[in-house]
């Protein structure tokens, strides 16, 4: 598993990107601005108040969305609608909290990686990283 989460952090820094069993809803991942094909292809919940990032996007079973909301809200929402196969680890990195939820428990390997960042401007913002081996 530790080796999971490591080739997780690393290929989220690479790229950029910044703990339920119901199935994700189409209404949640629409509302993120992600297609419900999209959604579908991660068979995770999107959290309902993120956007797409503008820089990364959706690509090879990478999305990367930011939100306004709080670093701990999102943790606590993700920690509820994630099914119960998922783990959470949480890490700094940076100097900013971030928190892993990995369920590696089949042939379909998923992740969802949030981390509190601050951008250009100084505002304090959650990235959402959604990564499946699909």
């Amino acid at each position: 598993m530790q080796k999971t989460l490591l080739v997780i952090v690393v290929a989220s820094v690479a790229l950029g990107a910044p703990a339920c069993s119901r199935k994700p809803q189409p209404e949640a991942a629409l509302a993120s601005g992600l297609t419900a094909p999209a959604a579908a292809m991660f068979g995770m919940p999107v959290y309902p108040n993120a956007k797409p990032d503008a820089a990364p996007g959706l690509s090879r079973g990478v999305a990367s969305l930011l939100t306004g909301d709080a670093f701990e809200q999102v943790i606590g929402w993700y920690a509820s609608h994630l099914p119960p196969d998922f783990e959470a680890s949480r890490i700094a990195y940076g100097g900013e909290p971030m928190t892993t939820f990995a369920d590696d428990s089949d042939a379909q390997r998923r992740a969802v990686l949030v981390k509190s960042i601050t951008d250009e401007n100084g505002r304090r913002l959650t990235a959402i990283t959604l990564m499946t081996s699909r």
